[in-house]
């Protein structure tokens, strides 16, 4: 399947304890940093740029030398208000936040061509040949970019990202709610007008 419907089932027990192990280790890093110890930070860069320039990539079209300049900037704002970190979310969580600002922020000066995401970065389904699940991924790709900068947002969070709806929610700035809603409306359109092109069976099921 190509892409799934709300609602997001929960992760496994042991993915959702290892996060948490991670996540608690985190914390300790911005204590460690908000404490003065600035080599803290480098070990929240180790783990996140690169994850964060995939994200970039993803949500933008950026080329990769532009998405790691991306990269760059947004972790030199988290680096000066991460004192204020209240602890109230996964780093993770508050890191990617930081990024769809920037971006946001980004396409206000500039145009950002989606189109020029990998589509390689992109969910592909199971079945069919290669050139055909490749085929796939080019017509999500150009329907990608056609969805409102918010439905995009929340439906590359969800199917890429794998976040949980209350992390994209807090991500996003909005309710579980409303962005449950925002991926409903992505994936009707989706479906409607991959199926206009021919697609079908490679859609597989709505479902989770």
């Amino acid at each position: 399947m190509i892409f799934r419907d709300p609602p997001f089932p929960p992760s496994h027990d042991a993915d959702g304890q290892a996060r948490e192990v991670r996540s608690q280790e985190e914390w300790g890093w911005v204590r460690e940093f908000q404490a003065g110890d600035a080599r803290a930070f480098e070990k929240i860069y180790r783990r996140h740029a690169k994850p964060l320039s995939g994200f970039v990539r993803r949500q933008s079209g950026l080329a990769p030398d532009e998405a790691e300049d991306a990269v760059q900037e947004i972790m030199m704002r988290v680096y000066r208000n991460l004192a204020g970190f209240r602890f109230e979310s996964r780093l993770s969580t508050y890191l990617y936040t930081a990024a769809l600002r920037y971006l946001r922020d980004l396409r206000v000066r500039r145009k950002l061509d989606f189109s020029e995401v990998p589509v390689e970065e992109l969910p592909a389904p199971s079945a069919g040949s290669e050139p055909e699940r490749r085929e796939l991924q080019r017509c999500v790709r150009t329907l990608l970019a056609e969805l409102s900068p918010g439905e995009r947002s929340v439906w590359l969070l969800h199917e890429t990202e794998e976040r949980s709806w209350d992390e994209i929610a807090a991500i996003t700035g909005g309710s579980v709610r409303n962005a449950q809603l925002l991926k409903e409306k992505a994936n009707r359109f989706l479906r409607e007008r991959l199926i206009g092109l021919g697609f079908g069976g490679e859609l597989g099921e709505a479902g989770p």
